[in-house]
């Protein structure tokens, strides 16, 4: 009896470390997604485009 319940709480602890390696997989993906579409906005509002739009002209961005 205590060999099962030592094994039914292994197979928990297991399910636990299982759940937070992917929620922290899952937190990484979407920082790095964030920070991809902050660089991404802080391009595009640093940058003035030609009226041909084949130039791109930086502006100070401080």
């Amino acid at each position: 009896m205590k060999i099962c319940w030592l094994w039914c709480e292994l197979k928990l602890l297991l399910a636990d470390i299982t759940r937070s390696v992917r929620l922290s997989e899952e937190v990484t993906r979407v920082s790095q997604h964030f920070g991809a579409l902050t660089i991404s906005f802080s391009r595009c509002a640093c940058e003035k485009r030609s009226a041909d739009g084949l130039r791109a002209i930086r502006k100070s961005c401080r």
